[in-house]
C-alpha cells in the first residue's frame, strides 16, 4: 500500500523594467509529500492489518525539493536553481521497547548533509530499564567538525540495584587534509581525526540499600572524560576526573548509630587552580556519649602556589558543640595541618590545634592553642598558650601555661590560683617562668622567676594570714667559668598576719591590727662559693583601735639595712571623747631618715603633731590651730633641734577658772591692812582677781597664813555675775643650729571680765636685731557704770650688744580719759626709757662691773573733780 502526492506552488513576478529586473519562479517544498509502505509482515508484529492500534513498526519517508527560475531582463537566458531534501523516519515499538530514529538528507549540502538523531526506551521490571538518545550530524565539506555524534544514557537502572544517571558521549571528527566537494562530497572524509568525551554518573543506593542496616541517600560516583585520536596512532587521554559523593547510615536495630557524609574529588592530569581532595563528616550517636558531627577535609592543590597559599590542607574539628557530662561544653575543637612551598621549593608546614569552652557551660573552662611549625631553616618550633579553671563547690581553681620553643631559645610561663571557701578559706597563687636568654659579651644569660604566694588564708573567725609568700629571682649563665655555681639569685619573703575583730567586736571594742615583713635573700655574684646575704629586712605594723570613747590608728615602720633615701617611723590619729573633752583627729607623725649623715639641711628625726579640727577640752575652753613641728639634726657628734609649736586658746567663764581664775570672785577692802606688804607680796595688789596658778598670788588664800594672825586683814571674796573670757594665742619657735640658739615667741592674750576688757601681745626672740626689738602691747577698757575709760599700753626691749644708738628698755602707758564718778582723769601720759651711760662706749656691755644705765622718766595729766 502506498501513495505519492506532490503540490507545486509557482510565483511569477515582474521587477520592472530596469536593468536590474528579473522574473523569478520559485518551486516551493511540497507540504505533505509522503511515501508510507506498510509491509504485510512487518505490521503483524504489532496487530493484525485490519485493528487500529498502533502498530509495533512505522516507517515514513518524506522528500522536498525546490526550483527557482530567475531571469534578469538584460539576460537572454534563465537561471534554475535547485534543492533537495528527504526524511526518514523510523519507530518501533513495544510493550517494553520504544525506539525512534530520524535521518534527514539535503542535497546540495547547505551547512548540514545528512542528520540522524532519536531515542531508545527500555523497560522490563527488575531488569534493566533505561531512556536513551542519539544523534549525528554529518557537516558539509569545509565544516569544523565535519562529523559529530552525541549518544546519551539519561537514566539506567539494572536489576534495581544500580543505576547510571547523566551519561553523555560526545565525539567530534575533524578532517585531515583538504577536501573538495568533488572528491569527498557528502561522503565521510577519508582521514580524520576525533575528539571524545564521556561524562556520568552511578548511583549505588540501590546497591547499599540491600546490606542490613545501612542505609544509603545520594551515594553516587561522577566521571568526566577528555581523549582524542589522530589520524594515525592511537587513543591519548587528556583529562580525567572524578567526583565521588556518599551518604550512609549505619543503624542499631531502628536507631541510627553511625552516619557518613562527604566527597572525594580529583583530576588528572592536576594542573593550576584544580585540586585532589576529600571532605568527611562523621555522626556519632552513641548512648554513653553525645558525639557531635566530627568534619574532616584534605585538599592537594595542584601545579602553582603563592607563598602564603598552602599545596597541603588537612582539617578536623567538630561543627557543634560537645557536652561532656557537668564538666564542660566543647564549644570548638580542631586541629590542623597546612603544607607551603618555598620560593626555593624547599616546604615547610604550620600544626595547631586549638580548643575552647564556651564560658559558664561547666565545671571546667579552658581556651587551649598549640601551634608547630619548621619555617625557619626547618627547625621546629612550638608555641602552646592554655588557661582555663575548674569551680566546684568551695574551691576554684584557675590556670594558665605558655611555652616558646623557637630557634633562638626555650621559654615557658606557667601559673595557677586556688581559692578554697568554708572552713579554711584560703586564696594562693603559683607562678614560674623562664625567659629567652639575653647576650653578656660573651656569655648567655637565662633568667628564670619562681613565686608562690597565700593571698589569704583565714584561720580563725578574727585572725588571718595574708600575702605569704616566696619568689625567687634566678639567672644562670651559660659560657662562664663557674661551673655549676655560676648563677645568681634573689630571693624574697612576705607576709602578713592580722587580727581583725570588726566584724563582731567584743566588750564595745574593736581591733583591726597587723604585722607584716619583708625579707630578701640575695647571691649577686657569679661565683660558686660566694655567701648568700641578707639584702633587706622590713617590718611594718599597724592598728586600728575604736571604742565608745576612744579611736586611734596608728602605724610603724622600719627598713634594715636603713640607707639613704629610706625613710622608718610611725604614725598615730587620735579621736578622744570622754565627758566634756572632745579630740578629733589629732594626728601625731614620727619619721627616721636614714644615713642622713653629718648635716644641718636634711634632717635625721622629724616630729610632727597636728589637729585639723578644735579640741574641746570642756563646753567653754578650745584648742585651735594647734601644730607642732620638731626637726633633730646631727653634725659632728652634736645634736640640734629646730621647731614650732602654736596654737589658739579660748575659754569661757568656767573654762578660765580652768585655766587659773576665779570666775565671778572680786576681793574687797575688809579693813585697813588690806595693802599690807607680809600679805600681799611685793606684788602688790594690782588687780582684783586671784590666779592660783602663780605662786606670788597663792599665798592670798593661804590657810599658813590665817593661821599667823593675818586672817582679820585677808580679803574677803564677794561673789558678782561677771563673765570672764579668755583667748590666748601663742606661737613659739627655736633653732638650735645657729649661734646663739634662736628662740621666738608670739603670744596675744585677750581677757575679759566683766566690764573689764584687757588684750596684751608680746613678741620677743633671741635674734638680736636692732631693727626688731622685743615688743609688748596691750590695752584696758573700763565700762563699769561709774567707773569709765581705756588705756594703752607699750614697751620695747633691745639686745646688750653694745650699740650705743638705740636704747635698752622703753615703756609708756596712756589713759586719755578715765572717769571715777565726778573724778576725772584726762590725758595721762606715763613713759621710761632705759640706755646705755651717756658717756659709754661703743660696744660697753651693761653686764659688766660698775656699769649702770642711765634712765628718764616723764608722767602727764589732768585731773578735773566735779561738784
Amino acid at each position: 500500500d502506498g501513495f505519492f502526492s506532490a503540490i507545486a506552488e509557482v510565483d511569477v513576478q515582474a521587477l520592472g523594467d530596469t536593468p536590474e529586473a528579473a522574473m523569478l519562479g520559485r518551486m516551493q517544498r511540497a507540504r505533505e509529500e509522503e511515501v508510507a509502505i506498510r509491509g504485510t509482515s512487518l505490521a503483524q508484529l504489532g496487530a493484525a492489518e485490519e485493528d487500529e492500534e498502533t502498530p509495533a513498526f512505522t516507517f515514513k519517508a518524506s522528500a522536498a525539493i525546490n526550483l527557482t527560475f530567475a531571469k534578469e531582463a538584460t539576460e537572454t537566458e534563465m537561471t534554475i536553481g535547485w534543492n533537495l531534501t528527504a526524511m526518514i523516519f523510523v519507530e518501533v515499538k513495544t510493550d517494553t521497547f520504544h525506539m525512534q530514529l530520524t535521518a534527514n538528507y539535503s542535497v546540495p549540502c547547505d551547512r548540514t548533509g545528512a542528520a540522524v538523531d532519536g531515542f531508545i526506551k527500555l523497560d522490563v521490571p527488575g531488569s534493566i530499564t533505561m531512556d536513551a538518545s542519539i544523534s549525528g550530524t554529518l557537516y558539509c565539506v569545509g565544516a569544523e567538525p565535519r562529523v559529530e555524534f552525541y549518544a546519551a544514557v539519561n537514566s539506567m537502572m539494572i536489576a534495581d540495584v544500580i543505576e547510571l544517571v547523566d551519561v553523555r558521549f560526545v565525539a567530534k571528527g575533524y578532517a585531515v587534509g583538504e577536501e573538495t566537494e568533488e572528491a569527498g562530497g557528502q561522503d565521510m572524509p577519508t582521514k580524520m581525526r576525533w575528539t571524545m568525551e564521556v561524562s556520568g554518573a552511578m548511583n549505588f543506593d540501590g546497591l547499599l540499600n540491600m546490606i542490613p542496616n545501612v542505609a544509603s541517600a545520594g551515594t553516587e560516583v561522577k566521571v568526566y572524560a577528555n581523549m582524542s585520536i589522530p589520524d594515525e596512532g592511537s587513543m591519548t587521554l587528556h583529562e580525567v576526573s572524578i567526583n565521588f559523593v556518599f551518604d550512609l547510615t549505619v543503624f542499631s536495630g531502628t536507631t541510627p548509630t553511625v552516619r557518613l557524609q562527604g566527597t572525594v574529588w580529583g583530576k588528572y592530569p592536576c594542573n593550576t587552580g584544580d585540586s585532589i581532595g576529600a571532605v568527611v563528616l562523621v555522626t556519632l550517636e552513641l548512648e554513653a556519649l553525645d558525639m557531635p558531627p566530627i568534619e574532616g577535609k584534605v585538599v592537594s592543590h595542584c601545579g602553582e602556589r603563592g607563598l602564603t597559599e598552602p599545596i597541603l590542607e588537612a582539617h578536623l574539628r567538630i561543627t557543634e558543640p560537645l557536652k561532656i557530662g557537668e564538666l564542660f561544653e566543647l564549644a570548638e575543637l580542631e586541629a590542623s595541618l597546612d603544607i607551603y612551598r618555598n620560593a626555593d621549593g624547599t616546604e615547610w608546614f604550620f600544626m595547631s590545634l586549638v580548643g575552647r569552652t564556651r564560658p559558664g557551660s561547666g565545671a571546667l573552662n579552658f581556651d587551649a592553642a598549640i601551634n608547630v611549625t619548621n619555617e625557619h631553616e626547618g627547625a621546629v618550633e612550638v608555641v602552646a598558650d592554655v588557661t582555663g579553671s575548674y569551680a566546684a563547690d568551695g574551691m576554684l581553681i584557675e590556670f594558665r601555661g605558655f611555652l616558646s620553643i623557637t630557634t633562638q631559645c626555650a621559654e615557658f610561663e606557667v601559673s595557677g590560683h586556688l581559692a578554697l571557701t568554708g572552713g579554711l578559706p584560703l586564696n594562693a597563687t603559683i607562678l614560674g617562668k623562664m625567659k629567652c636568654p639575653v647576650a653578656d659579651k660573651d656569655d648567655k644569660i637565662t633568667n628564670f622567676t619562681f613565686v608562690a604566694m597565700v593571698e589569704e588564708m583565714q584561720l580563725t573567725p578574727e585572725l588571718r594570714i595574708e600575702d605569704l609568700g616566696v619568689s625567687m629571682e634566678l639567672a644562670m649563665r651559660s659560657g662562664g667559668t663557674a661551673g655549676a655555681g655560676d648563677a645568681k639569685f634573689e630571693i624574697n619573703i612576705t607576709g602578713t598576719v592580722r587580727f581583725d575583730n570588726t566584724a563582731a567586736p567584743s566588750g564595745g571594742a574593736s581591733v583591726d591590727a597587723h604585722v607584716s615583713i619583708f625579707t630578701s635573700l640575695i647571691k649577686d655574684e657569679w661565683c660558686g662559693d660566694c655567701p648568700v646575704v641578707l639584702g633587706k629586712f622590713a617590718l611594718e605594723a599597724g592598728v586600728n583601735l575604736t571604742t565608745p570613747e576612744f579611736a586611734m590608728l596608728g602605724s610603724v615602720k622600719y627598713t634594715y639595712p636603713c640607707v639613704k633615701g629610706d625613710v622608718s617611723g610611725g604614725m598615730a590619729n587620735l579621736d578622744v571623747t570622754a565627758g566634756e573633752l572632745s579630740i578629733k583627729n589629732f594626728t601625731v607623725v614620727v619619721r627616721y631618715f636614714c644615713d642622713s649623715g653629718d648635716s644641718l639641711t636634711m634632717p635625721a628625726w622629724t616630729l610632727e603633731a597636728y589637729a585639723t579640727e578644735p579640741i574641746e577640752i570642756s563646753a567653754d575652753v578650745t584648742i585651735e590651730h594647734l601644730r607642732m613641728y620638731v626637726s633633730l639634726y646631727n653634725f659632728e657628734g652634736e645634736t640640734y633641734a629646730a621647731g614650732l609649736i602654736e596654737g589658739h586658746i579660748e575659754a569661757g567663764s568656767s573654762g578660765a577658772a580652768r585655766l587659773g581664775a576665779v570666775a565671778g570672785e572680786r576681793m574687797q577692802p575688809r579693813e585697813h591692812g588690806w595693802r599690807d606688804p607680809a600679805i600681799h607680796g611685793d606684788w602688790g595688789v594690782h588687780n582684783h582677781y586671784a590666779f592660783h596658778g602663780f605662786p606670788r598670788a597663792k599665798h592670798l588664800m593661804d590657810p599658813e597664813l590665817a593661821a599667823l594672825g593675818h586672817a582679820a586683814h585677808a580679803p574677803r571674796l564677794i561673789s558678782t555675775d561677771a563673765e570672764l573670757g579668755v583667748k590666748v594665742k601663742a606661737k613659739f619657735i627655736f633653732d638650735t643650729r645657729t649661734t646663739p640658739p634662736l628662740f621666738g615667741a608670739s603670744v596675744s592674750v585677750d581677757f575679759s571680765a566683766g566690764c573689764v576688757n584687757i588684750t596684751i601681745a608680746v613678741l620677743a626672740d633671741t635674734a638680736c636685731d636692732p631693727e626688731r626689738p622685743m615688743s609688748l602691747t596691750g590695752s584696758l577698757t573700763f565700762d563699769c557704770g561709774a567707773v569709765q575709760g581705756a588705756g594703752q599700753i607699750s614697751g620695747s626691749k633691745w639686745c646688750n650688744d653694745g650699740d650705743t644708738s638705740h636704747p635698752l628698755y622703753e615703756f609708756a602707758l596712756e589713759v586719755p580719759l578715765l572717769t571715777m564718778g565726778e573724778v576725772s582723769l584726762r590725758d595721762f601720759r606715763a613713759a621710761v626709757t632705759f640706755t646705755y651711760p651717756h658717756d659709754a662706749a661703743e660696744g660697753t656691755d651693761l653686764t659688766a662691773e660698775g656699769v649702770t644705765p642711765d634712765w628718764k622718766f616723764s608722767a602727764i595729766a589732768t585731773l578735773d573733780i566735779g561738784s
